[in-house]
Order: structure tokens, then sequence, then C-alpha cells
């Protein structure tokens, strides 16, 4: 993936979503395979970027990084990573950094959270909503069931999923930080959530 795939994706959120679903399919089948967690897959590892921000975290080694990509001119970047442990029948979790330029779409990270909500969230399905901050960046944070995405030619899984996404604002950039598991791996991808955060490192 090179610079110039992000052009336009900054315009609609639901363009994230509908790349990664694609995603999900094309690689469900490879990672049926891999029955389990073992040794290589545990711990973390750590992701560095310099293009458009300069900034650090850390990311469960079960994750694989499928994207990284910045357009400067457009102000914009986004980091994609799927979860590598599928259990039977089921689509792989996945997880995502994004950010663009303040003004672009949302005049702050309160706002871009706020439309977020009116597009995938249920009032009913809300499990968190809250503000942390750590170390001084102050992060918005959302948890939330919904049911799963149909995807033709995928395998069929009745588990209610669970997203977690945090926004923050940082040196002109609205931020976005996405996880989204099965719910019976919630209390895993919660530990692996709040580890990103913990993580997280402007390096500017």
């Amino acid at each position: 993936m090179d610079e110039q795939v992000l052009t336009g994706v900054i315009y609609l959120m639901d363009m994230k979503r509908l790349c990664l679903v694609f995603v999900v399919v094309t690689v469900s089948a490879l990672a049926a395979v891999i029955p389990g967690c073992d040794s290589s897959m545990e711990g973390y590892k750590v992701f560095t970027f310099n293009k458009l921000a300069h900034f650090s975290f850390e990311y469960p080694r079960h994750y694989k990084q499928y994207a990284a990509s910045a357009d400067v001119e457009d102000k914009a970047l986004y980091i994609g990573f799927r979860d590598m442990i599928v259990p039977e029948k089921r689509t792989n979790g996945f997880m995502y950094i994004y950010a663009e330029g303040t003004g672009i779409t949302y005049p702050d990270a309160h706002t871009a959270l706020e439309h977020h909500i009116q597009l995938y969230v249920e009032p009913e399905n809300i499990l968190e909503s809250s503000t942390i901050t750590v170390a001084g960046i102050s992060f918005e944070l959302l948890v939330y069931s919904h049911e799963p995405e149909l995807i033709p030619e995928a395998p069929i899984s009745n588990v209610m999923k669970v997203t977690r996404v945090a926004y923050f604002e940082h040196n002109d950039l609205i931020w976005e930080i996405l996880m989204e598991s099965d719910e019976d791996r919630a209390e895993v991808a919660a530990e692996d959530f709040e580890h990103l955060l913990e993580t997280f490192q402007i390096l500017d």
C-alpha cells in the first residue's frame, strides 16, 4: 500500500470500515489455519511511524500489520492490523490507528466521536464511556457491542462484537484508535487495548 491509498479516505468513515471488512474476508481463509496462540504470538511488539506524525506504541504479537501509509499533503494516516487468532467458523478481529487534520472533516475529537456514535452505536449497547489521561494525552474512550457484519463468503458467526475506540487531538491532528473483537474475547482485547494506549507515545 503506497502513500496515495489514503486519498479520499478522510471524507467517509464508512470507507474505513468497508476496507477493513474486505481485508477480513480475504485473510480469513489463511488465518483459519492458525488454531491458537503459540509462544511466537505471545507478548507485544513495538510499532514506530514517522510520516506526517512521529509516534510509537506496543501491540499484541498475534496481530499482523496489513497497512501503514500516510498522505502528508492531505494530512491523513492509516495503520491497520488484523488478529491472527481465529476461532473456528469466525472472522478475525482487527484494530487500526487513523488520523486526519483538524477541520478537514471534524473541528475536534469530541465531534468525531459523536459522529462515530451516530453512525455505528445503539445507545443501549454502550458498555463504557469515559475520559482517561495517559502520558499527558487525554483520550475520549467508548466501548460498545454490536451485531457482527454480514460478510459474503465469510465464515458464519452469530457471536456479538465489541468495539473499543479512543479519540484525541495532538499537533493539529484528530486521532482515532479502534479495536474490534468477538464478545467472548472482550477481556483479552480490553487488556491489549489498554496496553496500546499506555504505551502510545508522540515522539515529536
